[in-house]
């Protein structure tokens, strides 16, 4: 079997996070039943060889499904699969973490009132 190649970040890089959004929509309608608006095991099994996809058996499906499936129905729906997709890509995830943490400890120090001026804060406290 190939080498898995995770495009996600490329794509959010070149894309922004809007236009990686529509592109994983567009890749949700390829993929999805017309008339659920879900992707099913049918409905992948039939339309994944349309986007390159290399055959599958249906318990390798069942268990790409079974990733993103919340609800335990058997499908998923867009916001599913849209998680699925950034979750199964480690380097997006790895981003999306990092952001994340990131983003923490900014509002931790902001409670704290620490502007991360130490210097300012030692004058400040030899004043008082």
């Amino acid at each position: 079997m190939e080498a898995f190649q995770d495009y996600l970040p490329l794509m959010a890089e070149r894309l922004g996070e809007r236009g990686l959004m529509q592109e994983l929509e567009k890749g949700f309608h390829l993929l999805a039943d017309p008339s659920s608006h879900t992707i099913t095991l049918q409905s992948l099994k039939q339309n994944a060889p349309l986007l390159g996809m290399p055959p599958m058996s249906d318990s390798e499906l069942r268990e790409i499904i079974c990733l993103g499936d919340s609800r335990g129905r058997g499908e998923l729906d867009l916001h599913e699969f849209c998680v699925t997709m950034v979750r199964t890509s480690p380097a997006l995830m790895d981003q999306a973490l990092a952001t994340l943490f990131c983003d923490a400890s900014s509002d931790e120090d902001d409670e704290d009132g620490d502007d991360g001026n130490q210097e300012e804060d030692m004058e400040d406290a030899a004043s008082s």
